[in-house]
């Protein structure tokens, strides 16, 4: 989990700013292999540029997916790494003075609700949904700040399913 500032493809820290990409440069297959096959997770909360997303009235789609199974295999370096962040490229990533970040809250609020049950990608999907259709700016005095959404943005390079199993005994 990243919560900092940021703008396109740069992440600000107190001591300078960082490309994104290179956060997890060192858990990549030729860097890490005790991390093969394992799934690198990475949630960004941060602006990814100043542009306001005013939103537009969408209808509903169903998408379906294949799956594939090998067994003897060589992977990519970057297999198995999901980053998601908290708005899509370009721009702005919105929080409440009270209840802070709407992708951190949403987010806590899909893991803990539905982590025992849903696949990762449904429920990031179910973060997706809560940040773009439960939440607005509210901003009256800074006309063109106000009434904006906000849409996470999810780069998956996963090549499985991935569960949150519970443990034994609980």
């Amino acid at each position: 989990m990243l919560m900092t500032h940021g703008d396109d493809d740069v992440l600000y820290a107190y001591d300078g700013p960082y490309s994104v990409d290179k956060l997890w440069e060192s858990f990549m297959g030729n860097a890490c292999t005790t991390l093969l096959g394992k799934p690198k997770l990475f949630f960004v909360q941060a602006c990814r540029g100043s542009t306001f997303d005013k939103g537009v009235k969408l209808g509903c789609r169903d998408l379906d997916s294949d799956h594939f199974s090998s067994h003897k295999y060589v992977i990519p370096t970057t297999a198995d790494l999901l980053v998601m962040y908290s708005s899509y490229k370009g721009h702005v990533s919105w929080r409440s003075p009270r209840g802070g970040s709407w992708f951190i809250q949403a987010l806590c609020v899909e893991l803990e609700t539905n982590w025992k049950h849903m696949e990762l990608l449904q429920l990031l999907t179910g973060v997706s949904r809560r940040v773009a259709y439960d939440y607005q700016s509210n901003v009256p005095c800074k006309g063109r700040m106000d009434a904006m959404k906000q849409m996470p943005s999810i780069v998956s390079m996963l090549t499985k399913l991935v569960y949150f199993p519970l443990k034994l005994g609980s």
